[in-house]
């Protein structure tokens, strides 16, 4: 399981390219603003958003605005892929970052500088008293933000930092079927939970 965004970057005639690709959400979890998307509902709305990448470009946008509208111009990326592993009950996706919008400057230059930045879907629909979100989910694009309530959904671009990418799954996925413990039977949430703690772990060291 792919637990980080990871960033790709080549030079096509002679401008520098960059592409995010990774898990845009995840359902069954509880993310870091307390909601949970039921697998059954955020598939629906998951199938919907790839249908709509099929006939419309659907943008992306720094942070969360208040509109939900998709206009070109004040974005910073563009939706190329969207998939669903429904197996993990988790969302894919790949952007390519924009060279020729405000925004999507200033993301080149955040990417440069090895900002941290992820990826967070800005939907609109209902939640019950729990938190949990009920059906008529519709995802209207994901933006690129600095903290996404998804924790699988984090992007450190600190090429000597070690990463969710190189870290999480070698510990979490990896090693476990090799050595038999019982990272095996650990739920999706409790993974999330021990990797972010190693990740920070290995990150204190350095300091």
């Amino acid at each position: 399981m792919q637990t980080a965004i990871i960033i790709e970057s080549i030079l096509d005639n002679n401008q520098r390219t960059y592409r995010l690709k990774g898990p845009l959400t995840a359902a069954d979890i509880r993310n870091r603003n307390g909601r949970i998307y039921p697998k059954s509902i955020l598939k629906e709305a998951i199938y919907d958003l790839i249908e709509s990448i099929k006939i419309t470009e659907v943008y992306s946008y720094l942070e969360h605005p208040q509109h939900s509208d998709l206009i070109k111009e004040d974005s910073c990326a563009v939706f190329e892929n969207v998939t669903w592993d429904d197996e993990k009950g988790i969302s894919y996706c790949t952007l390519k970052v924009l060279n020729d919008t405000r925004d999507g400057q200033k993301l080149i230059r955040m990417l440069d500088a090895g900002e941290t930045v992820g990826i967070s879907t800005r939907a609109l629909g209902s939640l019950n008293e729990d938190k949990i979100v009920q059906p008529g989910l519709k995802i209207v694009t994901g933006d690129i933000v600095s903290m996404p309530s998804c924790q699988i959904c984090q992007l450190n671009l600190h090429e000597s930092v070690i990463t969710y990418e190189e870290l999480g799954d070698y510990f979490v996925n990896e090693e476990k079927e090799e050595c038999g413990c019982k990272l095996n039977q650990l739920s999706l949430s409790d993974k999330i939970e021990l990797q972010e703690h190693l990740y920070n772990q290995i990150l204190n060291s350095f300091k």
